[in-house]
């Protein structure tokens, strides 16, 4: 890849953020762990939020719950 630094040997992940993305990059590292063995030593996940996974579109300290998803309530056309 263009521009990105291959990772020298056991180098450290940070992600910050714990959201559905961060979960999924997770997830996908696990699935990957024998490939990324020899080159990831650790991995530090970096939450601002006493709630992990739920990201700033489904947080309950972000939203209510008429406004669960990324279109408000608002954007929403009337139902005939």
């Amino acid at each position: 890849m263009l521009g990105i630094k291959s990772m020298s040997h056991r180098d450290h992940l940070a992600i910050v953020g714990s959201g559905p993305s961060a979960i999924y990059l997770l997830k996908h590292l696990l699935n990957e762990s024998e490939a990324m063995r020899d080159h990831l030593g650790g991995i530090s996940v970096f939450e601002k939020s006493s709630i992990a996974g739920t990201g700033m579109p489904f947080s309950p300290l972000t939203t209510d719950r008429f406004n669960m998803s990324n279109i408000s309530s608002e954007e929403l056309p009337d139902l005939v």
